[in-house]
């Protein structure tokens, strides 16, 4: 189920993307829209008990990081994923913010609204062993499709 609503968000924003202006520059190209890449889930309360069980602290609201899409630049930040024992909850980062707003799945894996590749960002990150950072990270480039207007009947 998340995974469909995942892929139903990333084609409601490719599509919102599509179609620019000539007056964006380079005959409707747009800039590049930048991404986190990351592939996460919703802080829920059952992984708040898990947390409790093994004494770990997690924030109210946020993501647990499950993996890194292709040439992710916030695996290159040092954010870290559920790799070491398959287990978000004891092994992953917490991200609670972006830029101060609260951090979503769509937020993190997909293109950033108003954010273009090269843009930097600033993550509120909670670590397995408790301890809060926030990290920089500069956006990777998302390519958008260079579609023109529609012709046909």
């Amino acid at each position: 189920m998340r995974l469909a609503c995942l892929v139903a968000l990333f084609l409601v924003a490719l599509l919102a993307g599509c179609g620019g202006s000539s007056e964006e520059g380079g005959g409707g190209s747009r800039p590049a829209q930048g991404q986190l890449g990351i592939e996460a889930l919703a802080i829920t309360p059952a992984d708040h008990d898990v947390a409790k069980t093994v004494g770990r602290k997690l924030p109210d609201d946020g993501v647990l990081v499950l993996r890194f899409k292709t040439g992710s630049p916030a695996k290159a930040a040092g954010i870290t994923d559920y790799s070491a024992n398959r287990n978000s909850v004891t092994d992953s980062d917490a991200i609670e913010t972006v830029d101060g707003k609260p951090a979503t799945p769509e937020l993190v894996a997909g293109p950033m609204p108003g954010r273009k590749a090269g843009d930097t960002v600033t993550l509120h990150v909670w670590a397995p062993d408790g301890t809060e950072r926030d990290v920089r990270v500069k956006l990777a480039e998302v390519k958008q499709p260079d579609v023109g207007p529609f012709v046909g009947g």
